[in-house]
């Protein structure tokens, strides 16, 4: 990572809002319906075109394909990772639930919102091994296209990674 010598560079978090068509998708797929391979992959492409795009536009330094080939920060890993499924209902967050008119205002929110939540993730059923490099390395190719095709001119690029202390927060583990 570089050091900001002449001014503080500008970055984000990560993740950044999906299109709604692409966040469809995942939703579907989350629900275990199916989805054409081919379709998602091409809303992903585009989505992350859209997203770098963007950012350059918007004058971020520090810019990433904002997950848009994923379906959330660490539900992903269901694909790139054995010993994982089945699921299970996350422990509740407890600045919602001090709060019960929030908490009810945000469920009913979310009850109305095409989206892929991650409060009831895959959970540990077996041993943790990686599936093969195959996906990551798709993703780190296509992002390095958009780049190279959009001139996104970043000081620098990044993708997000969940380290295994954010697994194994967010994953009950049953093994």
């Amino acid at each position: 990572m570089r050091l900001s010598e002449d001014r503080i560079l500008v970055t984000h978090t990560g993740s950044l809002p999906r299109p709604a068509a692409l966040t469809a998708l995942y939703a579907r797929r989350e629900r275990g319906e199916a989805v054409d391979g081919a379709e998602l992959a091409a809303a992903g492409r585009e989505a992350l075109r859209a997203i770098v795009a963007k950012q350059a536009h918007a004058g971020i330094d520090v810019g990433n394909n904002g997950e848009q080939q994923r379906e959330g920060f660490f539900l992903h890993m269901r694909r790139r990772l054995s010993g994982l499924g089945g699921s299970w209902k996350r422990w509740p967050r407890g600045d919602i639930e001090r709060y019960p008119l929030f908490k009810q205002a945000f469920e009913d929110a979310m009850s109305r919102k095409t989206a892929v939540g991650n409060f009831a993730p895959p959970k540990v059923v077996g041993e943790m091994r990686y599936l093969g490099s195959g996906l990551i390395r798709q993703e780190c190719q296509e992002f390095r296209a958009v780049l190279d095709e959009l001139g996104a001119g970043f000081v620098e690029p990044f993708l997000t990674a969940p380290s295994p202390g954010m697994i194994a927060s967010a994953m009950r583990n049953e093994y």
